[in-house]
């Protein structure tokens, strides 16, 4: 599978979801997943990579925070880092059920400490762009 393959990131987000794999593979796949969200979710249009299609943006929405309730710490905070990234480019318009999927309402206490301060970081940049939007 190839970067440039049609729905490679959410194949890569179904590794990490995989609880038969080892840690570290899931964590790769984790950091993987991230890096090109970073790069492809919503690229300077003078980049020449191509941009994640819309329908597979819809199904990483969708798949992002299941699977982050189901991984380990180290592989949740990789997947809080990459929901930041999808939340920084068009919360609350283009994801509006962020808010109600996220780990900190459906968590138990010890498993949102570590990226509760990355879901911070979300909660608050939602809720500017939200408050910009209805000036």
């Amino acid at each position: 599978m190839f970067a440039e393959d049609p729905n490679y990131n959410v194949m890569m987000l179904r590794l990490v979801a995989e609880p038969y794999l080892e840690e570290q593979m899931r964590h790769a796949a984790a950091v993987n997943f991230k890096n090109y969200l970073r790069s492809r979710w919503a690229p300077p249009p003078d980049h020449l990579v191509n941009p994640i299609p819309y329908a597979e943006k819809e199904k990483i929405k969708n798949l992002t925070s299941s699977v982050m309730l189901s991984a380990p710490c180290r592989i949740q905070f990789q997947l809080c880092e990459a929901q930041y990234l999808i939340a920084k480019h068009g919360c609350p318009q283009s994801w509006a059920g962020l808010l109600c999927i996220s780990p900190l309402y459906h968590a138990p206490r010890p498993l949102i400490t570590t990226p509760s301060t990355v879901f911070l970081r979300q909660l608050i940049l939602c809720l500017k762009n939200f408050v910009t939007s209805a000036i």
